[in-house]
């Protein structure tokens, strides 16, 4: 059955940059190379991720690349008095998407083909930090393959971002075999990979991410359709399960926040705004002259709302689309495909 939700307005009708960022995606794996911290309270104390394997956020400027950089989530932190403190498995930086941003959790959307089919599933929308694809940071080098050549040299985003944080993480993986290892999840969620739907089930479970040299791997979170809305929780962390004779040691814990936000439902202010969640993939926006049609798809696109600027700019988890006086009725609806 196609469900609808419809909305009638009897009166006269009266942005954010999100480039493409050629090859770097959103998340990476490196190992931390500096052996003092030297920032803030716990300045000139040994760096508890000297040779840990870290999670990186790739914070990528496409108009301006010479800004790009790393964030570290999750990385091992200190607490307590500058002169005893004390070590901990993760910092104030700890989830995606990160809390300065204030943006809600990634949301799960239905599949609409593929195993997770009717499933609710982690993949690339509108949403800041929803490519969930991780990668070794060695991939953003120049190099070549049996089928292509990238040009990452010199000056290239690439080459700024893998060389970003004072080179902090530039170490060789060679014979390091990368790991997600599950620390906790939210009983509603499940994860895996395309062919291992569950594979990390309980604390503990593993499973292989690659070669850390060059891998990329991509989880999948995933929820039945019937969950519950709201927001759930998965942490992990990355570990080296190659069993060379210098292994890097593991990471911090990282953290995920998702949320189930039910269907997607149209609101209309009194601009005749029409209002909706930032995710809508799976529907498709139509008009009419009347509950009787004809239908037509919307062809303009609804605007990301976002609040702030800059670097501090963050998504609401909404988009809007401002309509101009054209007829004294016209009808909406969010029909699911």
């Amino acid at each position: 059955m196609i469900k609808l939700r419809t909305l009638v307005v009897a009166a006269a009708l009266a942005a954010t940059f999100n480039s493409a960022r050629a090859e770097i995606n959103d998340y990476y794996d490196g190992v931390d190379n500096r052996p003092i911290w030297t920032t803030g309270t716990y300045a000139s104390q040994p760096n508890p991720n000297r040779g840990r394997l870290t999670f990186l956020y790739a914070h990528a400027f496409a108009q301006t690349p010479f800004n790009n950089h790393y964030h570290t989530i999750g990385s091992y932190f200190f607490v307590g008095p500058s002169n005893a403190p004390v070590v901990v498995p993760t910092n104030a930086n700890f989830r995606i998407p990160e809390g300065y941003t204030g943006q809600p959790p990634l949301t799960l959307t239905p599949a609409t083909n593929g195993p997770f089919v009717g499933k609710l599933v982690n993949r690339a929308t509108s949403e800041h930090y929803s490519d969930a694809r991780i990668s070794s940071v060695h991939r953003l080098l120049q190099h070549v393959t049996s089928t292509r050549t990238n040009t990452f040299g010199w000056g290239s985003g690439e080459y700024i971002m893998f060389h970003s944080s004072g080179g902090r993480f530039t170490n060789s993986l060679d014979g390091v075999v990368v790991a997600m290892e599950l620390v906790q999840k939210s009983p509603e969620l499940r994860v895996g990979t395309a062919t291992q739907p569950e594979a990390l089930a309980n604390p503990g479970d593993r499973v292989t991410m690659g070669d850390g040299a060059n891998f990329e791997f991509t989880p999948v979170v995933w929820a039945e359709p019937n969950t519950a809305p709201g927001t759930y929780e998965l942490k992990f962390k990355l570990v080296d399960v190659g069993g060379g004779p210098s292994p890097a040691l593991e990471s911090g814990i990282v953290t995920f926040w998702y949320r189930v936000v039910g269907e997607p439902q149209l609101t209309i202010a009194k601009t005749v705004m029409l209002k909706m969640p930032q995710v809508t993939d799976g529907y498709v926006l139509e008009e009419a002259p009347s509950v009787d049609g004809p239908w037509t798809p919307l062809s303009t696109a609804p605007t990301l709302e976002v609040v702030g600027s800059g670097e501090g700019a963050a998504q609401t988890g909404l988009k809007f689309l401002s309509q101009s006086a054209e007829a004294a009725t016209k009808v909406y609806r969010l029909r699911k495909l």
